[in-house]
């Protein structure tokens, strides 16, 4: 059964003051299904009979712009929603952006406070051998001091032993007589 026709109701239990759809086709109307087009005492054309039925010809212009306006306002706040989260996806991906950002920053930064570190502990190692070498020359100078110092009281003990073991040696020889 083809939909050639479809007429709106808004006179249908459970509808609201925008009414709610109820649709006929063309042959069922024609069919009998349904009476035609009466005049009520007021001369409005409905359709069916009884209680239910209400002018139709009024209705449907208002109806239609009410859903117009309707359908239009949904659209608005539909493209405003979309704009809104459009923005805040952009808002998003520039935080995202400049945390990325920051974190490239921070790497960077730790790479050169490394890179100092192993800068200041080289220079401290170098330091320490310098310390440690120039400890050594001190000792050694020192050594050397002392061995200088120790030599000419050396040479002065050794040639006092000398001298005294000449002189012991020349008392101890029996002089010669002359003659």
């Amino acid at each position: 059964m083809g939909w050639s026709e479809e007429i709106f109701r808004s006179d249908t239990p459970g509808s609201t003051s925008q009414g709610s759809q109820t649709s006929w086709s063309q042959s069922e109307l024609t069919a009998g299904l349904m009476s035609p087009l009466h005049q009520t005492l007021l001369g409005q054309r409905v359709i069916g009979a009884g209680p239910m039925s209400l002018p139709l010809e009024p209705q449907w212009p208002k109806w239609s712009a009410r859903r117009s306006k309707q359908f239009a306002h949904w659209f608005e706040q539909s493209a405003h929603r979309f704009e809104q989260s459009a923005h805040r996806s952009k808002q998003s991906a520039h935080r995202s952006k400049q945390f990325a950002c920051q974190f490239e920053q921070s790497a960077h930064r730790s790479e050169q406070s490394a890179h100092r570190f192993e800068q200041s502990a080289c220079r401290f190692e170098k330091s320490a051998r310098w310390v440690e070498q120039s400890a050594h020359r001190s000792e050694w100078s020192a050594h050397r001091t002392k061995q200088s110092a120790y030599r000419p009281s050396r040479l002065l003990g050794l040639l006092s032993e000398q001298g005294a073991l000449l002189t012991k040696q020349e008392q101890s020889v029996p002089t010669r007589s002359a003659g």
